[in-house]
């Protein structure tokens, strides 16, 4: 990986970072070797009911990369049980994303919505993008199926 790392970088016209994807259900495996080659770690929780321990879990991860960036990933569907993602849940991973950010733990949030965007959930999802100094950019509610086209700073699910 680290031959990988450095061919994406050396002799490049503009060096590219190395990303990992990391799932909750991979914190007590042996994945610390590729976590130090990698410049950016991605962090998903698979099943809706983990949330709960987001907090625990994502400072384990702090722990797993010093120095690295850090992204986490929001499903928008809960895929552990095949069902919607439930509306407080939701609404937890984006509201300690959103203090992660602005505290500079968290260099950005994912929000998978590609798979389940036309699958007609009674949701929508009321969106804040946030400017850099906390000025508002913009407020509306939008379809899943438009999510994957904004990026956001701060996001609340909420039912419509």
């Amino acid at each position: 990986m680290a031959r990988w790392r450095d061919r994406l970088r050396i002799g490049a016209p503009r060096p590219l970072d190395l990303w990992v994807v990391l799932y909750d259900s991979q914190l007590d495996q042996p994945v610390q070797p590729y976590l130090d080659v990698c410049d950016v770690t991605t962090f998903w929780t698979w099943k809706a009911e983990a949330l709960n321990r987001l907090e625990e879990n994502f400072a384990r991860v702090e722990s797993m990369t010093p120095g690295k960036r850090r992204l986490i990933g929001c499903y928008m569907f809960d895929y552990g049980t095949k069902h919607p993602m439930p509306v407080a849940l939701m609404q937890k991973q984006c509201e300690l994303g959103l203090r992660w950010l602005r505290a500079g733990r968290l260099d950005g949030m994912i929000f998978c919505s590609n798979c389940c965007a036309d699958l007609g959930l009674d949701r929508g999802v009321d969106a804040r993008v946030d400017r850099p100094g906390g000025r508002r950019k913009d407020r509306r509610q939008v379809s899943l199926e438009k999510w994957n086209r904004i990026r956001c700073v701060g996001v609340w699910a909420s039912e419509p």
